[in-house]
């Protein structure tokens, strides 16, 4: 498991599952506002993160970057394993 905060759109389209907080930062945030993959964050009313994500997915399958569906227990192709032992 590797966990990251990230704001590239690139990289948190990429992932495998987002834990999106908010739905402010500082005080007013630190929230679960939206969790699971990629597509299903977007799709999320109560995050600010949402609509840019859905923008971004848009446009890396107008650009055929990405399958309209992950096939199920695939790894991601951005994503590898180097040397990492349990």
């Amino acid at each position: 498991t590797v966990v990251v905060i990230e704001h590239d759109l690139d990289v948190v389209a990429a992932a495998d599952c987002i834990i999106d907080l908010g739905p402010e930062g500082g005080e007013e945030g630190g929230r679960i506002v939206a969790w699971g993959p990629p597509e299903e964050v977007a799709r999320s009313r109560h995050s600010r993160t949402a609509s840019y994500l859905r923008e971004h997915l848009g446009r890396q399958k107008r650009k055929n970057k990405i399958p309209a569906q992950r096939p199920q227990g695939t790894q991601n192709p951005k994503s590898r394993n180097i040397g990492m032992m349990e």
